[in-house]
């Protein structure tokens, strides 16, 4: 009996160390993975906060870019300074400046800032960071210097250069805005502390220094911070942020842990299994359903919704939506991959921002979008699909540079227009390729018989231009001057190797291929006898083109017009190149 007593002891004993030792192992690198996530989550602040304040100088940069645009509407000048300048401030904003040729000549508002009428080329202190905003066009700051109204203001400076007709570009001076701060950051400061953090923001005096200096901060000093840096006006900002509570756990969690750790070492164990299992099937399946570049749903994510959805609800209405960008292979041979990839996440943006939950929106391939609307007939969702199509597709870079696209959308209602996610499909894919057929830009809902329609409206094919155009010419919309077609003569004129190398090169407008000086003449001229006969006389008349290697040639042309059910008024025009050139 002694011996079996004994025995359980030491094995009791022996459990008990093995367990102790095993939960001091675990216990330690608890407190190192705790202290490893609160370090993480740190950085991760740090940079996501980053992110925040680069948008918060963003709006003091735009004040400066929208001056600079009526700069160069007024080709350099600006009579209602005063008026722009107020429509224009905000709170932000110290104020909002004007220098032709570098030299400060209006301020708003004036009063407090006088002693800002200078002239930054030839100031000491101000000339070199004006001289290296000229020398690269670029957006520069600097500061932080203190405000005579109190607080501390940096200045953002946008080089204007005007262009005129020839594509040469003339320094004209700079749009200043005086941006707060901390004022224009006082929003995330606020929600950086919210979470818990101390922080300091500094940044280089300018672009051709390398000193550092405080811009705001919510404690003098931080202990071990980690910092997150970015690069905005050519200035190096860092944001160094530490938690208010320092970098360990607390000594009630310590006294919690140890007390637990007996009872709860099993449970724990186990559900930290079963959990990490649980979360990485979740992220699989997360990961197998979205499209990584926009992080909306794929392919594969669209239909399991929509067949789970018709699955459960058999009864009830939805609108589908599919559209793309159009002429997206030109703009990826226009500007390369990278602008098209921003162009799909922009996109991609606007789509969420209109089309909200419950609605389904995904990439389901290339420039291909789709967007499934449940509860909702193709009547209730118009506003919506409407908004969409009519909002501005423009986006902006990192380098500045602002790039504009267009979209087209088809769309039908379920179950009234399909009884199956496959026929709906069909459908809305007919009604996008209608739109396509249509001059593209637009949003159309399906009708029976489309697709057959549409072919069959498709009413010049290249047998018929080819017949209608015996020599060098070109077909167009006259409401909008969109080159429908352009014949092989045409293309070698304008020094392009094919038909789609001309449409990279003219954007597929006749704008582009017509000279400046003759384009709205000639316009005027068509658009005049567009609405007349089909059957009347050519219309004959004289343009320059401009080739692709910068070429000036002269034709004479005659124009034929037609009306089109699905493309309004045609023009057919024929031309030839006067001898002299």
């Amino acid at each position: 009996m002694k011996a079996e007593k004994r025995r359980i002891v030491l094995a009791t004993i022996g459990v008990f160390v093995f367990l102790s030792i095993l939960y001091a192992v675990m216990a330690r690198n608890s407190f190192k993975r705790d202290h490893e996530h609160i370090l993480a989550q740190a950085k991760l602040n740090a940079k996501v906060y980053t992110g925040e304040l680069e948008r918060d100088f963003e709006q003091g940069i735009a004040i400066a870019k929208a001056m600079e645009e009526v700069v160069i509407n007024g080709q350099g000048q600006v009579p209602r300074f005063r008026s722009v300048a107020e429509n224009l401030i905000e709170d932000y904003i110290g104020s909002i400046q004007i220098a032709p040729d570098g030299i400060v000549t209006d301020i708003y508002p004036m009063e407090g800032n006088e002693g800002g009428l200078i002239d930054l080329i030839h100031d000491p202190v101000r000339g070199p960071i004006v001289a290296y905003g000229i020398e690269h066009d670029v957006v520069t700051m600097q500061g932080p210097f203190d405000l005579k109204q109190g607080g501390s203001g940096i200045a953002v400076r946008d080089p204007v250069f005007l262009e005129d007709a020839s594509g040469h570009r003339t320094f004209w001076g700079f749009t200043i805005a005086i941006i707060k701060a901390p004022e224009i950051f006082r929003q995330s400061f606020e929600s950086l502390e919210s979470f818990g953090y101390d922080y300091i923001l500094s940044t280089t005096t300018s672009p051709i220094s390398d000193e550092y200096k405080m811009v705001a901060a919510s404690r003098a000093s931080l202990d071990s911070p980690v910092a997150a840096t970015f690069r905005q006006g050519e200035c190096t900002w860092k944001l160094e942020v530490a938690p208010k509570n320092g970098w360990t756990i607390s000594k009630e969690s310590f006294a919690a842990s140890i007390l637990g750790a007996l009872f709860v070492l099993v449970l724990t164990v186990a559900f930290a299994a079963l959990l990490t299992m649980f979360l990485q099937r979740k992220r699989l399946r997360v990961m197998a359903e979205t499209d990584p570049l926009t992080g909306l749903l794929n392919r594969k994510g669209r239909v399991d919704r929509i067949d789970r959805f018709l699955k459960t609800n058999p009864n009830s209405t939805a609108t589908e939506v599919f559209l793309d960008i159009d002429d997206f292979k030109i703009i990826n041979d226009l500007y390369g991959h990278d602008i098209g990839d921003e162009a799909l996440k922009n996109l991609a943006g606007n789509l969420a921002n209109v089309f909200v939950s419950p609605a389904v929106v995904s990439r389901t391939g290339g420039d291909e979008f789709g967007v499934f609307i449940p509860g909702m007939t193709a009547e209730q969702a118009e506003p919506m699909i409407h908004a969409a199509s009519a909002q501005d597709q423009t986006f902006t870079t990192q380098q500045g540079k602002t790039y504009t696209y267009t979209i087209s959308m088809g769309y039908a209602d379920y179950p009234a227009q399909a009884k199956t996610r496959e026929e709906l499909a069909r459908n809305v894919d007919s009604a996008l390729y209608n739109v396509k057929l249509n001059g593209k830009h637009g949003c159309q809902r399906y009708v029976t018989g489309m697709i057959k329609q549409s072919r069959e409206q498709f009413g010049f094919t290249q047998k018929e231009l080819l017949k209608s155009l015996p020599g060098a010419g070109f077909v167009f919309r006259t409401e909008d001057a969109g080159i429908l077609y352009a014949n092989d003569d045409f293309v070698r004129l304008v020094e392009c190797d094919n038909l789609e190398d001309f449409n990279r090169f003219s954007l597929g407008l006749l704008r582009n291929i017509l000279h400046p000086d003759d384009f709205g003449r000639v316009m005027e001229a068509y658009r005049r006898e567009a609405g007349g006969d089909g059957d009347a006389d050519p219309v004959a008349s004289h343009f320059r083109i401009v080739t692709r290697t910068g070429k000036t040639r002269n034709m004479i042309a005659q124009a034929r017009f037609r009306q089109h059910d699905s493309f309004g008024s045609l023009g057919f025009v024929t031309a030839m190149e006067l001898d002299g050139n």
